[in-house]
């Protein structure tokens, strides 16, 4: 085996290694991403990006930023205190002028927000859409194509 056959190889295990930690981690901290569409918490997360909630803690804790269960979607606020001993919790957007009107339940708290990347959530979007989807499809195809293709050597 020659030597750029042997780094090609190398690459590949750490590639391949590198994905099964993330994943491993992904599974023990139960992490879920979420596009962050609106700026009610700017400037700490700005609009488009992507959220990782940790489901593995659900504690309400104010000063926290949580994600939590509002009728269909999740909601991002931090948690600006307790109320009912510690059954619920009042939140609020950091760029908002007020707290949020309806009190969230412990039992609405999906997870804690772990970490974010700007902008990202615009291309997870944007690859939910047809388009999106088409030019995902054709990038899988043409990856395929070049990581498989027989190599001839003259």
């Amino acid at each position: 085996m020659n030597r750029s056959r042997r780094a090609r190889t190398l690459l590949r295990l750490i590639a391949a290694t590198g994905l099964l930690v993330f994943l491993g981690m992904a599974v023990l901290l139960e992490l879920r991403p979420v596009v962050i569409l609106s700026g009610s918490m700017e400037p700490s997360i700005s609009t488009g990006s992507i959220c990782f909630i940790s489901g593995a803690d659900r504690r309400g804790v104010p000063g926290r930023v949580v994600a939590y269960e509002l009728k269909d979607h999740l909601v991002v606020h931090r948690i600006s205190r307790c109320v009912s001993g510690g059954e619920s919790f009042i939140t609020k957007g950091d760029s908002n002028d007020t707290e949020d009107p309806i009190p969230v339940s412990a039992k609405q708290i999906r997870g804690r927000v772990i970490g974010t990347i700007p902008y990202l959530g615009y291309g997870a979007v944007f690859l939910r859409s047809r388009a999106g989807i088409l030019l995902s499809a054709a990038m899988v195809f043409f990856l395929t194509f070049v990581c498989f293709r027989r190599e001839d050597h003259v």
